[in-house]
């Protein structure tokens, strides 16, 4: 008799067990990340750009990828693209964007592919000066 209690025991425990489902697992840290320095310096033929990015590499000695930046305002755009180094490392980047820029606010828009990401998209806004 006593077994058959336990073997009801173990069963309604193995049900509950079934029921919870599968425990949840704390999503892992991004493969890549950018993020832009608050304040780009006006030129004369656009604007300089500065951003650090990391992105993570499954090849030992790192990989290649590569980063195209957009920046925005009223009436004007640039675009503008460098090759990063993909070696879990952050790396920090300036880059002119050509265009008819004038000392104010910007809308920027960064989009790193290599490593072990397709894509990671960042956007900001700009002080121009």
């Amino acid at each position: 008799m006593r077994s058959v209690a336990r073997l009801g025991a173990v069963a309604s425990a193995l049900v509950i067990v079934l029921a919870l489902g599968p425990a949840t697992v704390p999503a892992s840290t991004p493969s890549a990340s950018v993020q832009f320095v608050s304040q780009a310096q006006l030129q004369t033929t656009g604007a300089l750009v500065t951003l650090s990015y990391e992105c993570f590499s499954n090849v030992a000695g790192g990989s290649t990828g590569g980063i195209r930046v957009r920046l925005q305002q009223k009436g004007v755009f640039g675009t503008n693209s460098s090759t990063v180094t993909c070696d879990d490392q952050k790396h920090k980047l300036s880059f002119g964007v050509l265009g008819s820029f004038k000392a104010g606010t910007a809308l920027a828009e960064a989009v790193l592919n290599g490593g072990t990401v397709s894509a990671v998209t960042t956007q900001a806004e700009l002080r121009l000066r």
